[in-house]
Protein backbone atom coordinates (compact mmCIF):
# COMPACT_ATOMS: atom_id res chain seq x y z
CA UNK A 1 0.00 0.00 0.00
CA UNK A 2 3.04 2.39 0.91
CA UNK A 3 4.59 1.68 -2.62
CA UNK A 4 1.20 2.23 -4.11
CA UNK A 5 0.54 5.51 -2.86
CA UNK A 6 4.42 6.39 -3.21
CA UNK A 7 3.52 5.82 -7.31
CA UNK A 8 0.65 7.45 -7.65
CA UNK A 9 2.06 10.30 -6.40
CA UNK A 10 5.30 10.45 -8.23
CA UNK A 11 2.83 9.52 -11.48
CA UNK A 12 0.16 12.75 -10.65
CA UNK A 13 3.40 14.87 -10.52
CA UNK A 14 4.85 13.30 -13.54
CA UNK A 15 1.54 13.54 -15.85
CA UNK A 16 1.27 17.28 -14.57
CA UNK A 17 5.08 18.00 -16.07
CA UNK A 18 5.42 16.02 -18.89
CA UNK A 19 1.47 15.52 -20.39
CA UNK A 20 0.19 18.94 -22.10
CA UNK A 21 -3.71 18.00 -21.77
CA UNK A 22 -3.32 17.46 -18.31
CA UNK A 23 -1.48 20.57 -17.26
CA UNK A 24 -4.14 23.04 -19.85
CA UNK A 25 -7.34 20.90 -18.32
CA UNK A 26 -6.88 20.91 -14.54
CA UNK A 27 -6.40 23.36 -12.20
CA UNK A 28 -3.77 22.48 -10.56
CA UNK A 29 -2.87 25.99 -8.60
CA UNK A 30 -2.25 26.08 -5.24
CA UNK A 31 -0.77 27.90 -2.12
CA UNK A 32 2.83 29.53 -2.62
CA UNK A 33 2.06 30.00 -6.26
CA UNK A 34 3.01 26.34 -7.02
CA UNK A 35 0.84 23.30 -7.74
CA UNK A 36 -0.22 21.01 -5.87
CA UNK A 37 1.34 17.58 -7.37
CA UNK A 38 5.08 18.44 -5.75
CA UNK A 39 3.74 19.00 -2.36
CA UNK A 40 1.77 15.85 -2.31
CA UNK A 41 4.75 14.26 -3.74
CA UNK A 42 6.68 15.76 -0.82
CA UNK A 43 4.05 14.67 1.47
CA UNK A 44 3.98 10.56 0.34
CA UNK A 45 7.81 10.77 1.10
CA UNK A 46 7.44 12.42 4.46
CA UNK A 47 4.65 10.21 5.66
CA UNK A 48 6.49 6.64 4.37
CA UNK A 49 10.13 7.47 3.57
CA UNK A 50 11.01 10.65 6.42
CA UNK A 51 14.12 8.66 7.29
CA UNK A 52 15.74 9.42 3.61
CA UNK A 53 15.65 13.39 4.57
CA UNK A 54 19.00 12.92 6.47
CA UNK A 55 20.68 11.23 3.49
CA UNK A 56 23.66 12.49 1.67
CA UNK A 57 21.60 13.91 -1.54
CA UNK A 58 19.21 15.77 1.22
CA UNK A 59 22.27 17.17 2.99
CA UNK A 60 23.62 18.61 -0.08
CA UNK A 61 20.35 19.75 -1.18
CA UNK A 62 20.11 21.30 2.46
CA UNK A 63 23.61 22.72 1.53
CA UNK A 64 21.89 24.46 -1.46
CA UNK A 65 19.30 25.51 -0.14
CA UNK A 66 21.06 27.29 2.72
CA UNK A 67 24.27 29.06 0.60
CA UNK A 68 20.61 30.33 -1.90
CA UNK A 69 19.12 32.10 1.03
CA UNK A 70 22.34 33.60 2.53
CA UNK A 71 23.96 35.09 -1.08
CA UNK A 72 20.34 35.78 -1.75
CA UNK A 73 20.42 38.05 1.53
CA UNK A 74 23.26 39.57 0.62
CA UNK A 75 22.55 40.75 -2.66
CA UNK A 76 18.79 41.15 -2.07
CA UNK A 77 19.13 45.34 -2.83
CA UNK A 78 20.94 44.51 -6.27
CA UNK A 79 18.95 42.54 -8.32
CA UNK A 80 15.79 40.81 -8.05
CA UNK A 81 17.41 37.33 -7.20
CA UNK A 82 14.68 35.62 -5.31
CA UNK A 83 12.57 34.35 -8.32
CA UNK A 84 15.49 32.66 -9.30
CA UNK A 85 16.31 30.75 -5.92
CA UNK A 86 12.58 29.49 -5.67
CA UNK A 87 12.83 28.65 -9.35
CA UNK A 88 16.28 26.98 -8.38
CA UNK A 89 15.21 25.26 -5.14
CA UNK A 90 11.79 24.16 -6.55
CA UNK A 91 13.04 22.38 -9.84
CA UNK A 92 15.93 20.32 -7.87
CA UNK A 93 13.95 19.73 -4.92
CA UNK A 94 11.69 17.64 -7.33
CA UNK A 95 14.18 16.01 -9.49
CA UNK A 96 16.54 14.99 -6.94
CA UNK A 97 13.44 13.74 -4.32
CA UNK A 98 12.13 11.77 -7.54
CA UNK A 99 16.11 10.03 -8.27
CA UNK A 100 16.70 9.38 -4.66
CA UNK A 101 13.70 7.35 -4.04
CA UNK A 102 13.40 5.46 -6.88
CA UNK A 103 16.83 4.41 -7.34
CA UNK A 104 18.15 4.76 -3.51
CA UNK A 105 15.66 2.32 -2.56
CA UNK A 106 15.97 0.13 -5.67
CA UNK A 107 12.29 0.37 -6.50
CA UNK A 108 12.96 -0.51 -9.79
CA UNK A 109 9.53 -1.22 -10.73
CA UNK A 110 7.99 1.84 -9.78
CA UNK A 111 10.58 3.59 -11.94
CA UNK A 112 9.82 1.66 -14.45
CA UNK A 113 6.21 2.34 -14.17
CA UNK A 114 7.17 6.35 -14.42
CA UNK A 115 9.61 6.27 -16.90
CA UNK A 116 6.76 4.77 -19.07
CA UNK A 117 4.31 7.24 -18.11
CA UNK A 118 6.92 9.93 -19.16
CA UNK A 119 7.41 8.27 -22.74
CA UNK A 120 3.48 8.91 -23.41
CA UNK A 121 5.08 12.59 -24.67
CA UNK A 122 2.57 15.16 -26.01
CA UNK A 123 4.06 17.42 -28.75
CA UNK A 124 2.60 20.47 -30.08
CA UNK A 125 4.75 23.25 -32.49
CA UNK A 126 5.15 26.71 -30.73
CA UNK A 127 2.74 28.82 -32.20
CA UNK A 128 0.57 26.22 -33.60
CA UNK A 129 -1.63 25.93 -30.81
CA UNK A 130 -1.94 29.23 -30.06
CA UNK A 131 -3.20 29.82 -33.57
CA UNK A 132 -5.80 26.77 -33.19
CA UNK A 133 -8.62 25.84 -30.44
CA UNK A 134 -9.25 22.78 -30.99
CA UNK A 135 -5.20 21.96 -29.98
CA UNK A 136 -4.76 24.50 -27.56
CA UNK A 137 -7.85 22.11 -25.77
CA UNK A 138 -5.29 19.27 -26.07
CA UNK A 139 -2.69 21.43 -24.42
CA UNK A 140 1.07 22.63 -25.91
CA UNK A 141 4.31 21.95 -24.23
CA UNK A 142 6.23 25.31 -23.14
CA UNK A 143 9.75 26.39 -23.96
CA UNK A 144 11.36 23.95 -20.58
CA UNK A 145 9.54 20.83 -22.27
CA UNK A 146 11.54 21.50 -25.31
CA UNK A 147 14.94 21.98 -23.72
CA UNK A 148 14.33 18.67 -21.35
CA UNK A 149 13.45 16.31 -23.91
CA UNK A 150 16.22 17.48 -26.60
CA UNK A 151 18.69 16.27 -23.62
CA UNK A 152 16.88 12.39 -23.78
CA UNK A 153 18.82 12.31 -27.71
CA UNK A 154 21.80 9.93 -26.23
CA UNK A 155 20.55 7.68 -23.89
CA UNK A 156 17.30 6.82 -25.88
CA UNK A 157 19.45 6.27 -28.65
CA UNK A 158 21.68 3.64 -26.17
CA UNK A 159 18.80 1.98 -26.07
CA UNK A 160 17.97 1.95 -29.56
CA UNK A 161 21.51 0.10 -30.22
CA UNK A 162 20.86 -2.17 -27.33
CA UNK A 163 18.06 -3.76 -28.76
CA UNK A 164 18.08 -6.64 -31.09
CA UNK A 165 17.79 -6.24 -35.57
CA UNK A 166 13.79 -6.01 -36.12
CA UNK A 167 12.47 -6.03 -32.03
CA UNK A 168 9.77 -4.02 -31.32
CA UNK A 169 11.45 -2.45 -28.73
CA UNK A 170 13.86 -0.74 -31.38
CA UNK A 171 10.84 0.38 -33.59
CA UNK A 172 9.42 2.10 -30.70
CA UNK A 173 12.51 3.60 -29.61
CA UNK A 174 13.28 5.02 -33.61
CA UNK A 175 9.55 6.03 -33.58
CA UNK A 176 10.61 8.17 -30.45
CA UNK A 177 13.99 9.86 -32.27
CA UNK A 178 12.27 10.61 -35.16
CA UNK A 179 9.16 12.27 -33.45
CA UNK A 180 11.19 14.50 -30.40
CA UNK A 181 13.74 15.80 -33.52
CA UNK A 182 10.72 16.88 -36.04
CA UNK A 183 8.87 18.29 -32.66
CA UNK A 184 12.27 20.14 -32.10
CA UNK A 185 12.33 21.04 -35.38
CA UNK A 186 8.99 22.31 -35.75
CA UNK A 187 8.72 24.11 -32.12
CA UNK A 188 11.55 26.47 -33.69
CA UNK A 189 13.44 26.54 -30.37
CA UNK A 190 16.94 26.75 -32.07
CA UNK A 191 19.45 25.90 -29.09
CA UNK A 192 17.08 23.09 -28.04
CA UNK A 193 17.31 21.85 -31.77
CA UNK A 194 21.22 21.85 -32.19
CA UNK A 195 21.44 20.18 -28.79
CA UNK A 196 19.79 17.25 -30.36
CA UNK A 197 21.32 16.91 -33.13
CA UNK A 198 24.21 16.93 -31.38
CA UNK A 199 23.22 14.06 -29.17
CA UNK A 200 21.85 12.08 -32.11
CA UNK A 201 24.98 12.44 -33.71
CA UNK A 202 27.41 11.99 -30.63
CA UNK A 203 24.39 8.77 -29.53
CA UNK A 204 24.66 7.15 -32.93
CA UNK A 205 28.78 7.15 -33.41
CA UNK A 206 28.94 5.88 -29.81
CA UNK A 207 31.91 5.03 -27.64
CA UNK A 208 34.10 2.93 -29.76
CA UNK A 209 34.31 5.89 -32.54
CA UNK A 210 34.07 8.92 -30.22
CA UNK A 211 37.73 9.96 -30.78
CA UNK A 212 37.03 9.02 -34.81
CA UNK A 213 33.35 10.96 -34.49
CA UNK A 214 35.43 14.07 -32.45
CA UNK A 215 38.53 14.38 -35.58
CA UNK A 216 35.92 14.22 -37.82
CA UNK A 217 34.04 17.43 -36.44
CA UNK A 218 37.46 19.08 -36.10
CA UNK A 219 37.99 18.63 -40.19
CA UNK A 220 34.49 20.08 -40.77
CA UNK A 221 35.27 22.91 -38.36
CA UNK A 222 38.33 23.44 -40.05
CA UNK A 223 36.62 23.42 -43.91
CA UNK A 224 34.33 25.43 -42.72
CA UNK A 225 36.79 28.08 -41.54
CA UNK A 226 39.13 28.14 -44.51
CA UNK A 227 36.25 27.96 -46.83
CA UNK A 228 35.24 31.75 -47.87
CA UNK A 229 32.70 33.95 -45.92
CA UNK A 230 29.92 34.00 -48.69
CA UNK A 231 29.47 30.58 -49.44
CA UNK A 232 29.08 29.33 -45.73
CA UNK A 233 26.78 32.30 -45.41
CA UNK A 234 25.12 31.70 -48.34
CA UNK A 235 25.00 28.19 -47.76
CA UNK A 236 23.05 29.36 -43.91
CA UNK A 237 20.65 31.39 -46.41
CA UNK A 238 19.71 28.62 -48.16
CA UNK A 239 18.46 26.14 -45.25
CA UNK A 240 17.11 29.51 -43.62
CA UNK A 241 14.45 30.14 -46.89
CA UNK A 242 14.06 25.87 -46.29
CA UNK A 243 12.55 26.27 -42.75
CA UNK A 244 9.10 26.89 -42.63
CA UNK A 245 9.61 28.15 -39.45
CA UNK A 246 10.07 32.11 -39.25
CA UNK A 247 11.56 32.09 -35.48
CA UNK A 248 14.29 29.17 -36.86
CA UNK A 249 14.17 30.74 -40.68
CA UNK A 250 15.20 34.58 -38.81
CA UNK A 251 17.64 32.55 -36.52
CA UNK A 252 19.82 31.07 -39.16
CA UNK A 253 19.31 34.26 -41.28
CA UNK A 254 20.94 35.99 -38.45
CA UNK A 255 23.51 33.52 -37.89
CA UNK A 256 24.67 33.49 -42.11
CA UNK A 257 24.25 37.62 -41.74
CA UNK A 258 27.11 37.30 -39.10
CA UNK A 259 29.65 34.86 -40.41
CA UNK A 260 28.91 37.18 -43.84
CA UNK A 261 30.71 40.77 -42.20
CA UNK A 262 28.37 42.44 -43.64
CA UNK A 263 28.06 45.99 -42.44
CA UNK A 264 24.20 46.03 -40.59
CA UNK A 265 22.92 48.96 -38.90
CA UNK A 266 21.85 46.68 -35.31
CA UNK A 267 23.69 43.89 -33.71
CA UNK A 268 22.30 40.33 -35.02
CA UNK A 269 20.48 37.97 -32.74
CA UNK A 270 23.40 35.78 -32.70
CA UNK A 271 25.98 38.92 -32.11
CA UNK A 272 23.77 39.83 -28.84
CA UNK A 273 23.88 36.26 -27.38
CA UNK A 274 27.71 36.21 -28.22
CA UNK A 275 27.88 39.52 -26.26
CA UNK A 276 26.93 38.05 -23.32
CA UNK A 277 29.52 35.62 -22.54
CA UNK A 278 32.15 37.87 -22.36
CA UNK A 279 29.98 40.36 -20.38
CA UNK A 280 30.07 38.30 -17.96
CA UNK A 281 33.35 36.80 -17.64
CA UNK A 282 34.76 40.13 -16.82
CA UNK A 283 31.95 40.87 -14.13
CA UNK A 284 33.13 37.01 -12.68
CA UNK A 285 37.11 37.98 -12.57
CA UNK A 286 35.89 41.13 -10.75
CA UNK A 287 34.39 39.09 -7.80
CA UNK A 288 34.85 35.33 -8.04
CA UNK A 289 34.41 33.99 -4.66
CA UNK A 290 30.88 36.16 -3.85
CA UNK A 291 30.11 37.73 -6.62
CA UNK A 292 27.57 40.40 -7.08
CA UNK A 293 28.05 40.74 -10.52
CA UNK A 294 25.04 41.60 -13.11
CA UNK A 295 22.66 38.62 -14.69
CA UNK A 296 21.70 38.63 -18.36
CA UNK A 297 19.26 35.83 -17.72
CA UNK A 298 20.31 33.84 -20.60
CA UNK A 299 23.10 31.87 -19.86
CA UNK A 300 22.10 30.07 -16.71
CA UNK A 301 25.74 28.62 -14.90
CA UNK A 302 27.49 31.64 -16.05
CA UNK A 303 24.41 34.15 -14.68
CA UNK A 304 24.41 32.52 -11.27
CA UNK A 305 28.21 32.40 -11.70
CA UNK A 306 28.32 36.07 -11.50
CA UNK A 307 25.72 36.73 -9.18
CA UNK A 308 27.25 34.52 -6.33
CA UNK A 309 30.36 33.48 -7.17
CA UNK A 310 32.40 30.43 -6.21
CA UNK A 311 30.27 29.74 -3.48
CA UNK A 312 27.43 29.70 -4.73
CA UNK A 313 28.46 27.61 -7.43
CA UNK A 314 29.60 24.70 -4.59
CA UNK A 315 26.48 23.63 -4.11
CA UNK A 316 26.04 22.94 -7.87
CA UNK A 317 29.62 21.01 -8.32
CA UNK A 318 29.04 18.63 -5.08
CA UNK A 319 25.42 17.93 -6.46
CA UNK A 320 26.27 16.61 -10.05
CA UNK A 321 29.28 15.02 -8.30
CA UNK A 322 27.22 13.13 -6.10
CA UNK A 323 24.19 12.03 -8.08
CA UNK A 324 27.05 10.86 -11.10
CA UNK A 325 29.23 9.11 -8.78
CA UNK A 326 26.10 7.21 -7.08
CA UNK A 327 24.67 6.57 -10.81
CA UNK A 328 27.93 4.95 -11.48
CA UNK A 329 27.39 2.10 -9.49
CA UNK A 330 24.73 0.51 -11.21
CA UNK A 331 25.38 1.71 -15.39
CA UNK A 332 28.07 -0.43 -16.92
CA UNK A 333 30.45 0.84 -19.03
CA UNK A 334 28.73 0.82 -22.43
CA UNK A 335 25.86 3.08 -21.20
CA UNK A 336 28.11 5.12 -19.11
CA UNK A 337 29.17 7.07 -22.57
CA UNK A 338 25.70 7.71 -23.75
CA UNK A 339 25.16 9.13 -19.90
CA UNK A 340 28.25 11.57 -19.66
CA UNK A 341 26.86 12.88 -23.48
CA UNK A 342 23.37 13.71 -21.35
CA UNK A 343 25.33 15.01 -18.57
CA UNK A 344 28.10 17.45 -21.29
CA UNK A 345 24.96 18.47 -23.93
CA UNK A 346 23.24 19.73 -19.84
CA UNK A 347 26.04 21.45 -19.02
CA UNK A 348 26.65 23.12 -22.86
CA UNK A 349 23.62 24.09 -23.04
CA UNK A 350 23.65 26.07 -19.56
CA UNK A 351 26.27 28.40 -20.96
CA UNK A 352 24.26 29.08 -24.28
CA UNK A 353 20.59 29.32 -22.97
CA UNK A 354 18.66 29.35 -19.48
CA UNK A 355 18.20 25.64 -18.12
CA UNK A 356 14.40 26.80 -17.93
CA UNK A 357 12.10 24.49 -15.79
CA UNK A 358 12.76 21.25 -13.98
CA UNK A 359 12.47 19.28 -17.13
CA UNK A 360 17.00 19.51 -17.79
CA UNK A 361 17.49 18.14 -14.02
CA UNK A 362 15.18 15.52 -14.60
CA UNK A 363 15.91 14.52 -17.58
CA UNK A 364 19.83 14.10 -16.24
CA UNK A 365 19.53 13.25 -12.80
CA UNK A 366 16.22 10.61 -13.21
CA UNK A 367 15.42 10.10 -16.98
CA UNK A 368 19.40 9.09 -18.05
CA UNK A 369 19.71 6.67 -15.20
CA UNK A 370 16.49 5.03 -15.39
CA UNK A 371 16.73 4.20 -18.75
CA UNK A 372 19.44 2.02 -18.04
CA UNK A 373 16.87 0.45 -15.36
CA UNK A 374 14.04 0.02 -17.93
CA UNK A 375 13.63 -2.59 -20.26
CA UNK A 376 14.38 0.24 -22.96
CA UNK A 377 17.75 -0.28 -22.86
CA UNK A 378 19.29 -4.21 -23.11
CA UNK A 379 22.20 -5.68 -21.24
CA UNK A 380 22.24 -8.65 -22.83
Amino acid sequence: MKKIIIWFSAILLLLDLFLPIFQENIDTRSFFGFNIFPWLWLAALLIFEYKRFISKTYLLLYLFIFIAFIMNALYWYQFNSIPWMISDIRNLIIAITLVDYFISSKDYKGLNICINIIYRYGYTSRYMAERQIYLKNFGFAGMGFYYGICLTIPVIMAGFKSQKTRSLKKWFLLFYIIIVSYALFLSEYTTAFLISMLGLIFGYLGRERFKYSLFLALIVICIGLLLPRNIVSETIYYVAEQSEGETMSARLSDLGLTISGESVSSPTHVESRAARIPFLLKNIVKSPIIGGGPTTEHCFWLDRFSMFGIIGMIPWILIFIHLIRMTNLFIDEQYRYYYYVCIFLCILMGFMKQLIGVYPFFVIFMMAPAVYLSGWYSKD
